[in-house]
């Protein structure tokens, strides 16, 4: 997978001078630049978006961040995915069965078995 760099410069750049920043679509569009980023394994990339999205004023929905989630997985980082859920949390989004389970996923590969039991707590 190779990354058009040029490709989401110019979506960002577009992004920046819509008038309707926070709808539909456009969450639509960023969810589906971290999806793309995540599956390069660009982390920075990643969080390049979603600072631009910050500026635009878009949240992460939970779907951007169960994309995230699972992601961090993949790369083998429950600490970072340790703060994405408690941002998640803390922004009062409510996590659903796909963040439950890529939490499993991501704490029993790291062995971190007491951070199971703490899921279901908060």
């Amino acid at each position: 997978f190779m990354l058009n760099w040029e490709r989401l410069m110019r979506f960002l750049v577009c992004m920046r001078g819509e008038e309707l920043v926070a709808g539909n679509r456009t969450r639509l569009h960023f969810r589906f630049w971290v999806r793309c980023l995540g599956e390069a394994g660009d982390y920075d990339g990643i969080r390049y978006v979603l600072q631009e999205m910050a500026a635009l004023g878009v949240e992460p929905n939970l779907v951007v961040y169960n994309i995230l989630l699972k992601v961090m997985g993949k790369a083998g980082k429950p600490g970072l995915a340790r703060s994405l859920f408690e941002e998640m949390v803390e922004s009062g989004l409510t996590p659903n069965e796909k963040t439950l389970t890529a939490l499993v996923k991501i704490y029993g590969k790291a062995r971190w078995l007491e951070m199971l039991w703490n899921c279901g707590s908060e």
